[in-house]
């Protein structure tokens, strides 16, 4: 009995530990957002040169933040594959410790005036960023078929609330005229510490979950290969596919709705932090009420219904014509996109063996990484002629996601049909 309830309480540690990786994670996302544009457009400040054009600038700013997703596009699958071999613990150590010099370096960047080091720290975080495919495979390990939905409810919750305190922290700590010390390098400092915190907690408090650790060496290469694989794995096709156009179409609506905020309704630069702010905090709370029920129906038809009433809201953001109905909509669609990302997730994991979670989550998490560092490449100059594309667009991106998930569900009903029928 003693023994269960030392089980059960490294269980809830680990669960919290991993919570708090994502909740860092994404915060440090949300972190650069605002100190970027205003670090790279400050005429006083001599990181880029003083005579440099609004497009040079804006060419930068676009560069930092591409490389991370790009970088989470190469790392998760990586990361995800040394965690079935070597074990989950290792891999969250070397993740957020390459967060960890990440940050320093954008601290010396920043004293440096190097833009260089900025491009490395982002480079970093983004491999940094790939533990959270080794959560989520670590939350695997450690949870029923009954309560996986659920704890994946409850990380992208913590991811929700890292990415609303996020732009909020980055600011406000680096402005001087509310504390004299304050700089554009307080927040990624705050940010660096909360990272060494996760790390000396992994480290200290966080048992290994990965059961049978294989005793072999990683073998970068081969590992690659078995990654190159797993994209072709007939019955994982059609969910990467919908994993690719949910990650596109959200990233295509979000990143450019300020564009449609600011041409339509008239918003300015602090009401659409104020909006960013909401629809974080919406999204967390969706999913903390998404924990409720979620296990209460199958993720299929969650996911599904999940995708298209998400796009149906992201359709009423290109008709309405009063800012007032903008917030009115956004809790609807926080929650709807609050159930579709965790039952997405379950849906990959439960099509995964157990040895291969890390690496299929990790894939899965490097489908996603693509679709949003390739969003901005492609439909930025679209969407600045025409502002309601990014409702639009966004809308079709999932509905086509809904297509995917729904193509997968009847490969693998079809497939169990005709093995009944073998085996009959």
């Amino acid at each position: 009995m003693k023994q269960n309830e030392i089980s059960e309480n490294q269980s809830k540690l680990s669960v919290f530990i991993i919570l708090l990786i994502g909740f860092v994670d994404y915060l440090g996302i949300g972190l650069v957002y605002p100190i970027f544009a205003v670090l790279l457009f400050d005429n006083h400040h001599p990181i880029v040169p003083f005579d440099s054009s609004p497009e040079y600038r804006g060419a930068i700013l676009g560069i930092l933040l591409a490389l991370t997703p790009i970088s989470q596009f190469f790392c998760s699958p990586i990361l995800g594959a040394f965690s079935d071999i070597k074990g989950r613990k290792i891999a969250l150590i070397s993740g957020i410790s390459t967060g960890c010099l990440g940050y320093l370096l954008a601290i010396a960047g920043i004293c440096l005036n190097s833009l260089g080091l900025l491009f490395l720290y982002r480079i970093l975080v983004g491999a940094s960023d790939a533990t959270a495919a080794v959560a989520q495979a670590t939350l695997v390990d450690i949870s029923t078929e009954k309560n996986k939905a659920k704890r994946f409810a409850y990380l992208n919750s913590s991811f929700g609330f890292g990415f609303t305190v996020g732009p909020f922290l980055g600011g406000i700590i680096a402005d001087p005229s509310i504390v004299s010390w304050f700089s554009y390098s307080t927040p990624i400092i705050a940010a660096g510490l909360m990272s060494f915190i996760n790390l000396l907690l992994v480290v200290w408090k966080f048992p290994e979950t990965k059961k049978n650790i294989k005793e072999v060496k990683f073998d970068l290469i081969e590992g690659i290969h078995n990654i190159g694989r797993v994209f072709f794995m007939k019955h994982l096709r059609w969910l990467f596919f919908g994993g690719f156009a949910f990650s596109f179409g959200w990233a295509f609506f979000n990143e450019f709705v300020p564009v449609l905020l600011r041409e339509r309704f008239g918003f300015t630069l602090s009401n659409i932090g104020e909006y960013y702010a909401f629809t974080g905090g919406c999204y967390a709370l969706g999913a903390l009420v998404a924990t409720r029920f979620i296990h209460k129906f199958p993720p299929e038809k969650i996911v599904i219904v999940s995708l298209l009433a998400t796009a149906g809201c992201m359709i009423v953001f290109g008709i309405i014509n009063h800012s007032y109905y903008i917030w009115w909509i956004i809790p609807f669609m926080m929650l709807w996109l609050a159930l579709a990302y965790p039952t997405a997730t379950t849906i990959v994991s439960n099509q995964a063996s157990s040895e291969s979670q890390g690496e299929v989550l990790g894939v899965y998490q490097s489908v996603g990484a693509a679709a949003m560092g390739l969003s901005p490449l492609f439909v930025g100059s679209a969407i600045g002629a025409y502002p309601t594309l990014t409702a639009w667009g966004g809308a079709l991106c999932l509905v086509l996601a809904s297509l995917g998930f729904w193509k997968s569900l009847s490969q693998s009903s079809s497939q169990s049909s005709s093995h009944r029928s073998n085996v009959g």
